[in-house]
């Protein structure tokens, strides 16, 4: 960091990237050379051969190249070993050591690769006309920056996603993911391996808290407090929260199934399964019906009470089911969690969405979801899945459950089926972090049970608190002098062994750049909280977006300030998880279990 620039180009790998692979290319060099040399040395006979001659002149400057290299590549390795992270000024002769380098065909060949659409991986866009333009002032620049930025990320997000097939929403997608990662993303200049070092830093960082006694929860991002009020004995909701999981992990078909039957799963599947039939009420399962057959056997139902069963999976479009539960009474609803490249694309299109009920304006939620849900709830009124489950158990009552991706949806779903299904109940496992505003919580609490299990990352993952590790992981970079490949050697170290239960105070100095990245962000932050009145007819203010302490601006240029578009703001109204939150953890080893 930054990311290296040659050939007038910038590369998705840093100046500090090449201690560790110079350092081997020279090690193995080292030992042809030496056998160059010992075969030259002992081997006398080849002189008296026809063209020995020739074959000692070649030996000579094969081992004069291999030293001029092996040279190079150490002093390649030592150079790339200078400084730290976010310090590049003791590397910055590093390109010119590489122009002369025997590496240079490496990025010839990059360069190859990128004119036939492969050098995403490596080589990255022109910096010409981006420095040009960060020379202009205004506006129009600005938003300029902001749309390469945009097209950047939409391209790896095509290239990622290349196998997703042909959807009618893919596009739409690719470009509101691309907004979101270019705007948390955007600021940075960053490479792949920084961001490694970044969470080993980041890490180390926790345990030196966690030896302080620190508390690692961010107060930011806790729940209001009426929201933290117990609503319902436990013993009410432990019961069913352990009985509807079996639906939520069956909807994801015979992956889940085998996974939790190694040994005899496929015997087990193999005597229901149907080769080459339609079975009613079944969509878009394989040509041996594996996933209802799967579905069947981890729930113990006969197969007449599952009402619909649909595997169908585009952008938007999720797989769930229709059951009728006999032993508790009641009609479940299972939408299944994220399981492929369409549903990953799903849970990034995570701006904030207007969610239409009736009555209600003022709740906004995940937008990915917002669109999942629809689409169930309208196969559900579509087909009348429900009215059907009634007609045959009318004295049932309706359950909606999900997990991940899922519990999302079903949370969402829920909500949209409230009113025609006033007794309907909801259970819900790793919902994500950002999916309602507080005014859906409020909404949901009294009939959403949320189940968060330990220290899993969905119930903690959105986009604000994704801005907030980035700006961490920064600040711990920032704040660390030591050089990246000691860092990236010390995490492998501790994947293996474990981190160390005593974490000695970090060398702590100023930051070394002096880049005001944090700055920027929060004058931006505080111009989108100016700007909200203006977007959605007015609605936006009324919801909390984050509130960062006031700054003094003055000395930043009039171009830091980035005009937020609607997105932006809409990307800035605080989510949290929908319904009342049970959260599972192990007992501190001083307190009854």
């Amino acid at each position: 960091m930054p990311a290296l620039v040659l050939f007038n180009r910038k590369w998705r790998i840093g100046s500090d990237d090449f201690v560790l692979p110079a350092a081997w290319s020279a090690s193995i060099r080292c030992l042809v050379l030496i056998v160059a040399v010992t075969v030259y040395i002992t081997e006398h006979s080849f002189h008296e051969c026809p063209g020995g001659r020739i074959l000692a002149i070649f030996m000579i400057g094969l081992a004069v190249l291999l030293s001029i290299t092996i040279l190079l590549e150490f002093f390649i390795a030592i150079l790339s070993a200078q400084g730290s992270i976010l310090n590049p000024g003791p590397r910055k002769f590093l390109p010119f050591v590489l122009y002369i380098s025997e590496d240079l065909p490496l990025f010839v060949l990059g360069a190859l690769l990128h004119r036939f659409g492969g050098g995403w991986l490596l080589f990255g866009p022109s910096i010409k006309h981006e420095e040009e333009l960060r020379e202009r002032s205004g506006s129009h620049t600005a938003r300029h920056l902001r749309g390469v930025a945009k097209a950047n990320w939409k391209k790896r997000c095509q290239w990622l996603c290349c196998c997703a097939g042909k959807d009618d929403n893919l596009e739409a997608a690719y470009t509101e993911a691309a907004e979101i990662l270019s705007q948390l993303f955007g600021t940075l200049d960053v490479v792949p391996s920084d961001v490694a070092a970044g969470f080993v830093l980041m890490q180390l960082e926790q345990q030196r808290r966690i030896c302080r006694g620190e508390s690692l929860a961010h107060h930011r991002f806790s729940l209001p407090s009426e929201l933290l009020q117990r609503t319902s004995p436990l013993v009410d909701v432990i019961d069913p929260v352990v009985y509807y999981f079996k639906y939520s992990a069956a909807i994801y078909g015979w992956p889940f199934f085998m996974e939790t039957n190694l040994c005899c799963g496929s015997c087990q599947l193999f005597p229901i399964c149907r080769c080459f039939t339609c079975t009613g009420g079944t969509e878009n399962d394989n040509c041996c019906q594996c996933n209802t057959a799967a579905v069947v056997k981890s729930l113990g139902v006969d197969e007449d009470d599952v009402i619909f069963l649909s595997f169908h999976n585009k952008i938007f479009e999720i797989p769930f089911m229709v059951v009728i539960d006999r032993e508790r009474k009641t009609i479940v609803v299972a939408i299944r969690g994220s399981l492929s490249l369409k549903d990953a694309l799903t849970d990034v299109t995570a701006e904030a969405e207007r969610l239409d009920i009736t009555g209600r304006t003022d709740i906004y939620a995940h937008r990915g979801m917002v669109n999942t849900a629809k689409f169930v709830h309208n196969k559900i009124k579509e087909l009348q899945l429900l009215e059907e489950a009634k007609r045959i158990e009318p004295d049932f009552e309706v359950v909606i459950t999900g997990h991940s991706l899922g519990a999302g949806t079903a949370i969402l779903t829920s909500m949209m089926l409230k009113e025609e299904w006033p007794e309907i109940k909801c259970y819900v496992y790793s919902s994500p972090f950002g999916l309602l505003n507080d005014e859906g919580v409020h909404f949901t609490k009294d009939f959403v049970i949320s189940v968060v299990v330990g220290l899993d990352i969905i119930p903690r993952l959105s986009i604000l608190t994704l801005n907030d590790l980035k700006d961490q992981i920064v600040e711990v970079m920032q704040h660390s002098p030591t050089p990246k490949y000691r860092i990236l050697l010390g995490g492998c170290w501790y994947s293996l062994c474990g981190l160390p239960k005593l974490v000695p105070n970090a060398n702590v100095k100023s930051p070394l750049l002096g880049s005001p990245i944090k700055l920027i962000q929060e004058q931006q932050q505080q111009q989108h909280r100016r700007d909200a009145s203006n977007v959605e007819d007015g609605s936006l203010d009324a919801h909390r977006t984050n509130n960062p302490e006031e700054i003094d601006g003055s000395d930043l240029s009039a171009r830091s300030i980035i005009t937020p578009s609607p997105s932006e703001m809409r990307m800035n109204i605080e989510l949290y998880p929908g319904g009342s939150i049970l959260w599972i953890r192990d007992a501190d080893e001083d307190r009854p279990k």
